[in-house]
């Protein structure tokens, strides 16, 4: 994380708790994204596609531009 985060160890070691609760809301959006697949529910899948999408762009402005790429551009390409 620290490498990723371009961060101390110290900071990431005093921020574990913060990245487990992020872990688990990802880990949430994935259990949705799957839900709708397998239900073949359009509702389900765009309601989570919109979760990512807003959650990468506020990730983007206030972590790092880089989530950009990883987290909204797939959640676009979901919405198309």
């Amino acid at each position: 994380a620290a490498k990723t985060f371009r961060l101390p160890q110290s900071t990431v070691e005093i921020g574990a708790g913060l990245a487990a609760n992020q872990g688990f809301y990802n880990l949430l959006l994935a259990v949705g994204l799957i839900w709708g697949l397998a239900e073949l529910c359009p509702d389900v899948l765009l309601f989570f596609s919109a979760a990512v999408f807003t959650a990468g762009i506020f990730g983007s402005i206030t972590a790092s531009p880089r989530i950009i790429f990883v987290q909204v551009m797939p959640a676009l390409f979901a919405f198309i």
